[in-house]
């Protein structure tokens, strides 16, 4: 049996893939591993970082708040300027996301980092953007 998480995360990806994200065709994984870079960027990943679980013992559910981070990497070029590319990339996976509710209740974006990733040999920029989504599981279950 798939755990809730995993099928959220799953949802996300292919949410993110059928948008036709500016660049990113089918580069969206649902891992934080960096062996992805070895794809065309940019590229989008997808994970979880944390989940709250409210366990009040008299309920028959669990309701959960589940930390998802989506990564937009961009390699600076000379056609794309690494901020602007990863502001596009945002505004694009937030407008992807911002109706979109894989069984859950609600999904809502609480903060946005743009950063360099310094693992990287080239310049590669990286928008996170964090959502909290919640979501109801069965005790048990």
């Amino acid at each position: 049996m798939t755990h809730e998480r995993t099928t959220i995360r799953n949802a996300i990806v292919t949410q993110l893939i059928n948008a036709s994200i500016t660049g990113v065709g089918s580069n969206v994984f649902p891992t934080r591993f960096k062996p992805v870079f070895k794809n065309k960027m940019p590229l989008i990943t997808v994970y979880t970082l944390s989940e709250d679980v409210v366990d009040n013992s008299k309920a028959v559910r669990f309701d959960r708040e589940l930390t998802v981070l989506v990564e937009a990497y961009e390699e600076d070029s000379a056609t794309t300027r690494t901020d602007e590319g990863l502001d596009n990339l945002a505004e694009e996976i937030e407008d992807a996301l911002k109706d979109f509710k894989p069984n859950c209740k609600t999904i809502d974006l609480v903060r946005t980092e743009i950063g360099i990733d310094s693992d990287s040999d080239t310049q590669i920029g990286v928008v996170r953007l964090i959502y909290i989504i919640r979501y109801s599981t069965f005790r048990g279950g």
